[in-house]
Parts: C-alpha cells; sequence; structure tokens
C-alpha cells in the first residue's frame, strides 16, 4: 500500500484572530505573516540547556513527553533512543533500548506516559512498557496494527487511517477483547502515515484525536466517540473529489497537484487550546506548518514562529498546563526577533563556545 509523507520543515509565519462559533461551526483558519499574536499571550520564555554526551546524542526527529515530575523524556526516532532529563535538563537515564530481542524496540512509533511508565509503541504490531527509570517491565502484542495508538484504561485506541473501503479508522479495543468500530471509511482512498501524534488526553481524560485528510477533531470518553470540533481550511480545504477516486495513484496526485492542509496535532491545556496544521501548495518539495492558539476570552489567535524558530529543528509544540513546548538549536535562537528574544527570561544561559549546549528545550509560558 502506497503511503504518502508529507514533508515537514519551518514554519510559515501566520496570525489572526478568530472566534470560535460553536454549535458546530468551523473555526476558520486564517494567514497573516507575523508571530506577534502569540507574543501578546507570552509572559516569558524559558530556555532549557539539554544535556548531551557522545553516548547520548540527539537526532533531528525528537518527540517531546513531559513526566509528572517536572522531568521529560525525548524520543529520538531516527536513532531509536529514549532519554529521560531532569525538569533542569541533565541526563537522568535511558529508557529501554533498540533491537530485536525481547522489551527492545526496532522501531518507534509513538510513545505515551502513564503514571511512572513509558509505553513505546512500535511499526511491529507491539508496544513495550518501561519504568520511567528505564527498567523493562512487559511486551505486549497489538490485536490489530494501525498508525498510532492510545492506552486507556485497560483497553486500547487505534489509529487505522484510510484503508480498504469500509474499514473503520478508528478502534477500541476493550481488555476483553470487544472492539468500537469508529469512521467508517466509505471510499477508497490514498492511506496517509501519520508522522505525528495522533492522540491527546485533556485533564478530564477525554481522548481527543485527528483524522489524516479529515479537518475535524473527535472525542472519546467512557466507551464512546463523538464530533469534537471543526476546522475551515479554505483554499487549502480537500477536494471532495479525493474522497470519490478508486485507484490510490490517480487520488495521490489529485491531491498532490492541489493545495491541501491536515492537522498535524490538537492539544487543551488548562486555559489555552492549540492546533497545528500541515499546509502543502501544488507538487512543493516543502510543506509549512501553521499554529493556532485559543486563548481564555475564546478566540482563536493564528500565529507561526518561522522567524523566531527558523531552521529544520523547528519541531512540533507541545502544550501541557499554560505552557508550549518544543526544542531548538543555538543558532535558531540567535535568529529570534528582538520582541521574542526580550522575552527570554534568562538570556545569558545562551553562552557561546565548545562548551555550549547543542540543543535546548524552549518552555513558551502563556499568561
Amino acid at each position: 500500500m502506497r503511503r504518502l509523507s508529507i514533508l515537514l520543515c519551518a514554519m510559515l509565519l501566520l496570525s489572526a484572530c478568530a472566534r470560535d462559533k460553536g454549535n458546530g461551526d468551523a473555526v476558520k483558519m486564517e494567514i497573516v505573516p507575523s508571530e506577534e499574536p502569540l507574543l501578546e499571550h507570552v509572559s516569558s520564555v524559558e530556555l532549557v540547556p539539554i544535556e548531551e554526551d557522545e553516548d547520548h546524542l540527539l537526532g533531528s526527529m525528537l518527540a517531546i513527553k513531559l513526566l509528572p515530575d517536572g522531568g521529560f523524556i525525548l524520543a529520538d526516532h531516527q536513532n531509536l533512543n529514549i532519554f529521560r532529563y531532569a525538569a533542569d535538563g541533565s541526563f537522568l537515564n535511558t529508557v529501554g533500548s533498540k533491537g530485536r530481542g525481547p522489551l527492545e524496540y526496532p522501531s518507534i512509533h509513538n510513545e505515551q506516559v502513564r503514571g511512572d511508565s513509558v509505553i513505546v509503541f512500535t511499526q511491529t504490531g507491539k508496544y513495550d512498557v518501561y519504568s520511567t527509570t528505564g527498567e523493562p517491565l512487559r511486551e505486549c502484542d497489538i490485536q490489530n496494527p494501525g498508525m498510532g495508538y492510545y492506552l486507556v484504561g485497560d483497553g486500547i485506541l487505534t489509529y487505522r487511517g484510510y484503508q480498504e473501503k469500509g474499514s473503520p479508522r478508528v478502534l477500541f479495543t476493550a481488555g476483553d477483547g470487544t472492539q468500537t468500530p469508529y469512521l467508517v471509511t466509505e471510499d477508497e482512498v490514498l492511506s496517509l502515515m501519520a508522522g505525528w501524534d495522533v492522540f491527546s488526553e485533556t485533564k478530564d481524560g477525554t481522548i481527543l484525536f485527528i483524522d489524516s485528510f479529515s479537518d475535524e477533531i473527535h472525542s472519546f470518553k467512557d466507551g464512546v466517540f463523538a464530533p469534537y470540533l471543526v476546522f475551515d481550511f479554505g483554499d487549502y480545504a480537500i477536494d471532495d473529489q479525493f474522497f470519490k477516486v478508486k485507484d490510490r495513484m490517480e487520488g495521490a496526485e489529485l491531491l498532490l497537484g492541489s493545495s491541501f492542509a491536515v492537522i498535524a496535532g490538537y492539544q487543551e491545556g488548562t486555559r489555552y487550546s492549540l492546533v497545528q496544521v500541515i499546509t502543502q501548495e501544488p507538487h512543493a518539495q516543502k510543506s509549512t506548518r501553521y499554529c493556532g492558539l485559543k486563548c481564555p476570552d475564546g478566540k482563536w489567535c493564528w500565529f507561526c514562529l518561522q522567524n523566531a524558530f527558523s531552521g529544520k529543528d523547528f519541531l512540533f509544540l507541545s502544550l501541557s498546563g499554560k505552557t508550549l513546548y518544543t526544542m531548538v538549536l543555538p543558532e535558531s535562537i540567535d535568529a529570534f526577533s528582538a520582541c521574542f528574544a526580550s522575552k527570554i527570561a534568562h538570556p545569558e544561559i545562551m553562552k557561546k563556545g565548545e562548551d555550549a549546549p547543542e540543543h535546548f528545550l524552549a518552555k513558551i509560558h502563556l499568561k
């Protein structure tokens, strides 16, 4: 099955404020080239230097998972390493190890932090459970492999994506094996491999998830699936014709020959919500990323941090509480706009020379 890979690179600047209309109406994405709307909601930027040595080097495909004690996990999907750090960026331990033996991961699909455990889902239809201190605990097979996973209670949510006609894109398998399908594909379309986390969880235990080509966010709680939120991508909306083609190659050509947008992540914090949208122009070799922040007053402020965080290192933002998290390189910090640089709480941390950190965790604290 042919899979479409959307190329990710630096963020495109955009900004606007639009009110969520509610009652199922779509939230409109608007494009304005400035990061200033975000800065209006930023109280400070904290830079945490990441401790590295020759045995614990980081690649370019990093996922950030926050821990209850204030520390964090960095999952390196490129080098197949998972490292644990203290809140100040000091290295603590490796979580598990790559390999093909028992309780080793030959690949990393996505990760989940659950209490004092780290779950690593692989692309081989299994997941491994480790303690945050790195000890292997157990290995479990996944009954219906897919493109993204999330443990819920004693069951598991699986995102399977667009596959054959009549196949559910999302499946919940309870601990007793009972299955609940959701979003059954009515047409045969190109399968899309998700390159980002499909699932997120709110403080009340609601699981939110994105759906490849769809402009909708969906929810799952207490065994019930439901639509949650809709976005309006305007000229970037995928044409309905795409969902009617029968040939996968024809579908790929139709999609890549047009402007289109897909949701690449959605999270809710204590006061803010964050959506990340990937867009691609016809036959382009790169994509652009837009972010929308729903503020406490109900308005959506759209922005992009290309000028503030330039370079290939800009990864997905992660929202927790009232803080946005992302990884940055020193050269990106040098490219900060004056307004953004003025928000850095301790600029002296950006030391130069041979001992300078190669990676920083940027904590963007919101008001």
